[in-house]
């Protein structure tokens, strides 16, 4: 019954992962691997040796870079990233702002290189490698990803929608494809919504993009430089289409391209940073490297849940009356008619504990003690007409008192007998 369960709750799609990674162990550990030669000397579990004409028995394949080895380990790589890219950012704003003076000296034809506001310009190749390269650092993202061993549900899926995001974005960037998408939905809907029919395919990217963005995010978020990388370029990517949509305006002309055009480029940059970033992030994981954190253990968890000091208090009068009680009740040999003394909480947790008593059977008369001493107090009590009928009926509030002041005289009495003797 434990196993099926424990077997109730487990998805096909958590075994097959499971399967997926152990043969993976097994194929790259070589326990498993025969050799194809037709060597008969050659051993099991020893790769087979190819040698040709022109390279040998190709010995240096092992040695060459995989492609892991291109994500930079050193955080000084990538603040020179930062700054060349803001750096050609800052070169091609220039040159577009300087445009109009040199098209005079040309005859007065613009340089379409230099133009940020049509498509084939450096700044749209620039864009447009920045995405590829970010899509390329989301595969790697994705192919070190999909072997953590506590993502049972698959959340490293989502670094291929990433990757595929970028490359849309990428080509949009070089063919216009939002452009087609807008004619597109003007012609089925029948209507522009806004302007020229620009919303529509700032819906469409704004859905897309917001939707993976989103679930990004909170894959990425252990890795801070990462995750600041990718909410700096969603606000550039905001800012650039809010100009486009003409929210806010410049005045036109070549100073709202400058800032229209600007935001994008700077949007593709930091996305490019995010992208690289969390790829070192994700490798030095699996490597080990990182710094480790401590796991809460349930002793740490559970100083949340200790109550404050003053509901437990060192001295009560709840602690005289059990000491009086527990002395009365060596020395009798039982317990008193008036039970024990026990703390009750308050409902809500605002009060200290409040001190109750709990009834119990009237104990058995003392048996005498051997000592000559004469006790004429506790044959008093006993012969008391309150201690008689409480076998009878059950004793009432003033009996109960009564019968405790008296006990706490004998008790009294006794000691000072014992100290005369």
């Amino acid at each position: 019954m434990s196993f099926s369960s424990s077997q109730f709750g487990r998805s096909g799609q958590r075994d097959d992962r499971r399967r997926r990674l152990l043969a993976e162990d097994h194929a790259t550990s070589g326990d498993g691997f025969v050799a194809t030669t037709a060597d008969p000397t050659s051993r099991v579990g020893t790769p087979p040796i190819h040698k040709t004409e022109r390279y040998g028995d190709a010995v240096f394949l092992e040695q060459q870079p995989v492609l892991l080895d291109l994500i930079p380990q050193r955080l000084l790589v990538f603040g020179l990233l930062l700054v060349a890219g803001l750096g050609l950012i800052g070169t091609l704003e220039a040159l577009y702002a300087w445009m109009p003076a040199l098209a005079q000296q040309t005859g007065g034809r613009p340089i379409a290189a230099l133009d940020l506001s049509i498509r084939g310009s450096l700044a749209a190749w620039l864009s447009s490698l920045g995405l590829l390269a970010a899509s390329i650092a989301a595969v790697l993202v994705y192919t070190i990803r999909r072997h953590r061993v506590d993502d049972y549900h698959g959340h490293y899926r989502v670094w291929l929608w990433a990757a595929m995001c970028w490359f849309l974005m990428a080509t949009d960037l070089s063919s216009g494809l939002r452009e087609g998408f807008r004619d597109l939905m003007i012609w089925v809907a029948g209507t522009r919504l806004l302007g020229d029919g620009s919303l529509w395919w700032v819906m469409a990217y704004g859905l897309l993009l917001g939707s993976i963005g989103v679930r990004l995010l909170i894959d990425m978020w252990p890795c801070r430089l990462s995750s600041a990388a990718l909410l700096l370029a969603a606000g550039c990517y905001v800012a650039a289409t809010s100009m486009h949509l003409g929210w806010p305006t410049f005045g036109g002309g070549t100073r709202e391209i400058l800032c229209q055009q600007g935001a994008a480029m700077a949007g593709h940059l930091w996305l490019l940073l995010a992208m690289g970033l969390h790829a070192r992030y994700v490798l030095r994981d699996a490597q080990g490297r990182l710094p480790h954190r401590p796991v809460k253990t349930a002793e740490k968890k559970s100083r949340w849940l200790v109550l404050p000091k003053w509901h437990f208090p060192k001295k009560t009068p709840k602690t005289a009356s059990l000491s009086l009680h527990s002395e009365g009740a060596e020395d009798e040999g039982s317990s008193t008619a008036d039970g024990e003394w026990i703390a009750v909480d308050s409902p809500h947790g605002s009060a200290p504990p409040v001190l109750k008593r709990v009834s119990a059977p009237l104990a058995p008369a003392p048996a005498p003690s051997p000592t000559p001493v004469a006790r004429p107090a506790p044959a008093a009590v006993a012969t008391s007409p309150a201690a008689s009928g409480t076998a009878e009926h059950k004793l009432s509030k003033a009996e109960r008192k009564a019968l405790k002041q008296r006990l706490i005289e004998a008790q009294r009495q006794r000691q000072r007998q014992n100290e005369v003797g």
